[in-house]
């Protein structure tokens, strides 16, 4: 057994045997080139790209791609010098530099919103990088009021989804420190590692049923290695999450590996594997810490977890993309959480039937508009799915999902449409969403779509379809201006409104938020932060 994993490794290293230099962040340092970085990526050859790896990462050789992009957003002609570099930065060569620059950001909701929010964020970004050595890291401290499920969890839990560990000031005010970024060293070809504290995202689309960015932060290693038209990652992280069984609530310690092959298939075809698991530090015995079995890269997880008896919580998921006609992306996703093939084929509604779906289309520069994208997305996840019978070992970080937010239980319909004109950009979505919520009466009993209640809790065995529990609809829209003020900094001022519909069989509820302010996008989040639990953005 173990001479085939070696003679599996060794072919594998023989494989990444090809030189392409170092990796490194794309130009662009904020989510406001993000769909300027994503048109160039699926409209070139995607034989060199591999769509769906969040936070993008360039190959520095690859002079084509960084020339195109930054005539892509070249702003220069616009605001002069002041609004167009760095505070600080020393530049010796392309391969040795150093920059600095302040973070500040404030988000601020008036009276005239039923969510009323305060979020200021100051501090400072370096960044640089001395010959294979690359570095990146925004630490800043932040002053946040919240109200409503925010201020609810931050009081019970001492932590705001998102955001991570606060300390309470007053009421419904609180105090917050991040150190977000990583080190990056390439020992040679085709071999990239990375340390940080940061999140990841897998997929094509609006919403990843693999691994997105939705939950905050977390310490990270990962291993990248690309050739021919293969590209594997590897990642190791240290999540935290609350444990129901103290009183009070409390934080305690867990890990995930995450495994993803990609395959171009040819020119317009791409499909990706993937695989985690997550598990406790601890059990009966003792501290457990970091499994060394779960360390090898080159192995699939579930015959390890089943060959130890372990009581880990696997996924397996697979992705798919297709360059189906010019500048139009089809993509899906597949994620499986349980199997069992006896109970599949005699029970449809059997609650282990523990799986999700994903379809979706996105155009680059529809009906000839440049500078523009359209999407349409649908997602659909059965009861039960990422939770787990210990809920401390489910498919989250930090009391949020490390897949899509809604958990599971849900279906949904997303459409977005964004057009940036110079430095302006300007986007709209909507969603609409069915789910199954607990029934509000009965607090022990899971229904399939809180992922933090045990399915040991369930209401039933057999007849659990989707939507089960309390049926809610939810209706979701936003639209969102953006001016950029810095492009170095990814400095810009934006304002958001929000409007939210919510009706069950027992209540209707709506809402809506204005937001404005000045921002420098300070997490790797690739999407925005949830206002309040159901609140989709």
């Amino acid at each position: 057994m173990y001479f085939r994993h070696y003679i599996l490794a060794c072919i594998l290293i023989a494989i990444f045997i090809t030189s392409r230099g170092f990796s490194q962040p794309l130009p662009g340092k904020s989510s406001f080139f993000a769909d300027d970085i994503e048109t160039y990526i699926y409209t070139a050859d995607s034989s060199l790209y591999h769509p769906g790896f969040y936070p993008l990462y360039q190959d520095s050789a690859q002079d084509v791609f960084e020339n195109q992009l930054k005539n892509t957003i070249n702003f220069h002609d616009q605001g002069g010098k002041i609004l167009n570099t760095n505070i600080f930065q020393k530049k010796k060569t392309r391969k040795k530099y150093i920059t600095l620059n302040p973070l500040v950001s404030l988000k601020y909701s008036p009276a005239l919103s039923e969510e009323r929010t305060t979020r200021f964020y100051i501090g400072a970004r370096t960044e640089g990088r001395y010959k294979n050595f690359y570095f990146r890291s925004d630490f800043y401290g932040s002053r946040l009021k919240v109200s409503g499920y925010n201020a609810f969890v931050a009081d019970s839990m001492g932590i705001i989804p998102r955001i991570g560990k606060v300390t309470r000031l007053t009421q419904k005010r609180y105090r917050a420190f991040g150190l977000n970024g990583h080190i990056a060293y390439n020992p040679g070809p085709h071999f990239n590692f990375r340390l940080g504290n940061g999140n990841h995202f897998y997929g094509n689309g609006i919403h990843s049923l693999l691994l997105s960015s939705n939950s905050s932060s977390y310490p990270y290693f990962s291993m990248n290695m690309e050739a021919w038209k293969l590209k594997y990652e590897y990642i190791l992280a240290s999540l935290s999450d609350i444990s129901f069984r103290d009183t009070p609530s409390s934080l305690q310690k867990k890990f995930g590996v995450f495994h993803k092959l990609s395959w171009n298939i040819t020119p317009k075809i791409n499909i990706q594997f993937f695989e985690s698991v997550i598990w406790n530090s601890r059990d009966s015995v003792g501290y457990r810490g970091i499994e060394a079995n779960y360390l090898n890269p080159v192995i699939f997880l579930r015959p390890v977890e089943y060959s130890q008896g372990s009581p880990d919580n696997v996924l397996l998921g697979f992705d798919l993309s297709v360059h189906a006609f010019k500048n139009t992306i089809i993509y899906g996703q597949f994620v499986l959480d349980e199997f069992n093939l006896s109970y599949y084929k005699l029970n449809e509604t059997w609650w282990g039937k523990k799986y999700g779906a994903q379809f979706g289309i996105k155009q680059f520069n529809p009906l000839h508009i440049n500078n523009a994208k359209a999407q349409i997305e649908c997602n659909i996840v059965r009861p039960f799915n990422y939770s787990h019978k210990n809920t401390l070992i489910n498919y989250g970080n930090m009391y949020s999902s490390l897949a899509h937010p809604l958990g599971a239980n849900f279906a949904d319909v997303t459409g977005l449409f964004s057009i940036r004109h110079n430095r302006w950009r300007f986007k709209a979505k909507g969603k609409y969403a069915i789910k199954g919520l607990d029934i509000q009466t009965d607090t022990i009993t899971s229904f399939g779509g809180d992922i933090y209640k045990s399915y040991a809790k369930r209401n039933a065995d057999r007849g659990i379809q989707l939507f089960n529990g309390n049926k809610t609809t939810f209706l979701n829209t936003t639209l969102d201006i953006e001016y950029l003020i810095n492009p170095e900094m990814g400095m810009a001022v934006f304002t958001s409104f929000n409007f939210q519909l919510l009706e069950s069989k027992a209540y209707s509820k709506n809402s809506y938020s204005f937001i404005s302010g000045i921002k420098m996008y300070l997490h790797q989040h690739r999407h925005s932060s949830l206002l309040k639990k159901f609140s989709f953005q």
